[in-house]
């Protein structure tokens, strides 16, 4: 946690927008464990979580182990995470929103597969809790986009992936730090926005430790970004945007945002797998 707040210091010194949102449960999901006799809306995202696991056994058996062993580490986890944690807990139903919606085959597949990635991130937080391991190096990791994302009304958010490299565990907290040019290659310190929750992205709290490793060897974060601006007298639309490893100043990579206008480009905290469907609404 000191590391984060060194490097939450050391963005507000050099004048880049930080936001850190408030703590708020998934609205809508239900519980990791449905009740499977309670009939709820049945067009609400609740309600499809509650088809695809009550009609599955390895599903419920699944979101039960999630839930025991979420609950278990709850009660082991620094004050200061407590909250995150289980905001994301909660969240993870939604992760349906993001699986084939008319094939229940398909949509238990996709579910039993973030459930089994969300029994390593538990398995890998709790072991963060008895034993340092080293921050991952730029070395360590590439940096590719994903087709995952949202889109609209001018607004749109892609999410990238971190694809692990290692041999051994190592591991991640924070925010990628990100570089923002605008249009005419005029580094823009004010553009970027350090976030969770923005657009179509909901993921709450401050950042929490991600342990990479051949076992795991993925994380994610999401830029968002807008063309509803009017681009500058003498300007020209579309921004790049360099990014690198918490704390580095080694750029793993330039993405451009072609269209976007709007002075602001905002980033999600690095985050476990498990939690790159359940973010994105």
């Amino acid at each position: 946690m000191a590391a984060f707040l060194r490097y939450a210091l050391a963005l507000l010194a050099a004048g880049v927008a930080f936001c850190l949102a408030p703590v708020a449960a998934a609205t809508g999901a239900g519980p990791i464990v449905p009740n499977c006799r309670h009939d709820p809306d049945p067009l609400s995202i609740a309600a499809k979580y509650a088809a695809a696991v009550c009609g599955n056994v390895a599903l419920r058996e699944q979101a039960k182990q999630v839930k025991a062993r979420g609950d278990a580490l709850a009660r082991r986890l620094p004050a200061a995470w407590r909250k995150a944690f289980a905001a994301h807990q909660a969240a993870l139903p939604g992760a349906v929103y993001n699986c084939p919606p008319d094939d229940a085959r398909k949509a238990a597949d996709c579910l039993g597969e973030i459930m089994r990635q969300r029994l390593i991130d538990i398995d890998d937080l709790a072991a963060s809790l008895s034993g340092e391991l080293p921050d991952c190096r730029p070395s360590d990791v590439a940096v590719r986009e994903t087709d995952f994302g949202d889109a609209g009304m001018a607004q749109g958010t892609s999410v990238y992936v971190l694809d692990y490299k290692g041999s051994s565990s190592c591991r991640i907290r924070g925010y990628p730090r990100i570089t923002v040019y605008d249009g005419d290659g005029k580094r823009q310190f004010s553009y970027a926005v350090y976030t969770g929750v923005d657009m179509y992205v909901g993921f709450d709290g401050p950042p929490l430790p991600v342990t990479l490793s051949p076992r795991s060897p993925g994380a994610w974060f999401a830029l968002s970004s807008s063309s509803g601006c009017d681009t500058p007298a003498g300007g020209r639309p579309g921004y790049k945007v360099d990014v690198a490893l918490p704390l580095s100043a080694e750029v793993l990579k330039t993405f451009a945002l072609q269209s976007t206008t709007c002075r602001r480009v905002s980033v999600t905290p690095i985050g476990a797998m498990s939690m790159m469907k359940a973010a994105i609404h």
